[in-house]
């Protein structure tokens, strides 16, 4: 679980991704703007990514008016699991087992999030000054951290059909009684399988494990097809934010 309650901070795994000094503000509000910035001019940071709740308007017109340039609207939906109970089972038996990751399964996923994130655009490959080969590196790589470091992810599960993965789930708990449902893959053209309905069911019952209340996917505005297959199963949304760059140059 992520503690930083800093309003910014460098980011050491871009800086060596794409060679430039970059900062990340996970919530850039009217009282934190001002330390946010004299952050960058003091520790020489060339990018700035940016997240504001859409509801804060003042600061996103004072991000516009100070040259941050909007990458991405991500949609925060929740599930409510004391509300919702868990899909049944498929009625055919599944091909397939949901488990946790096992060692030495970390390489396969990231060959997986390579196949399931191949062309996805998300607010690095929207910045034009971003070397399109570095963005394409970032959702595997993502993956492949998530298998090995408890600060990145708390579980990653499985879809298992004979010691051959077809799919893979990150979940990040964040704020007492919830979780995140960061990364989401299902191999190209091996969907359709009842994965997604086995996947929630497995994380459902490890979040109540956990004692976790809400489930939360954040889900790219544009990701219309995840939207609606989130809110099939029970999802409601409940926030959003601007995720914005600034370039120092």
């Amino acid at each position: 679980m992520n503690t930083n309650t800093s309003p910014v901070s460098l980011s050491k795994i871009d800086e060596e991704r794409f060679g430039i000094r970059v900062a990340k503000a996970p919530e850039v509000t009217q009282d934190t703007f001002s330390l946010i910035m004299d952050f960058c001019y003091e520790n020489g940071v060339d990018m700035l990514i940016a997240r504001c709740p859409c509801s804060e308007q003042s600061s996103v017109q004072i991000m516009g008016q100070n040259g941050f340039l909007l990458m991405d609207t991500i949609l925060y939906s929740k599930l409510d699991l004391l509300a919702v109970p868990a899909p049944q089972a498929p009625k055919d038996p599944v091909e397939f087992v949901v488990r946790s990751v096992r060692v030495g399964e970390q390489h396969t996923v990231k060959s997986m999030a390579a196949e399931c994130f191949r062309g996805h655009k998300g607010h690095y490959h929207s910045d034009p000054k971003l070397d399109p080969a570095k963005c394409e590196e970032i959702y595997p790589d993502w993956a492949y951290r998530a298998c090995i470091s408890s600060e990145v992810a708390d579980e990653v599960v499985v879809a298992d059909m004979g010691n051959d993965l077809l799919g893979f789930v990150t979940l990040r708990l964040v704020d007492p009684g919830e979780c995140h449902v960061d990364l989401v893959g299902i191999v190209p053209g091996r969907q359709g399988r009842g994965s997604y309905r086995s996947f929630l069911i497995h994380i459902m019952d490890w979040a109540r494990s956990k004692e976790v209340k809400h489930l939360v996917a954040p889900v790219s505005i544009a990701n219309v097809l995840t939207q609606n297959i989130i809110v099939h199963y029970g999802y409601r949304m409940s926030y959003s934010d601007y995720v914005f760059h600034k370039w120092f140059d």
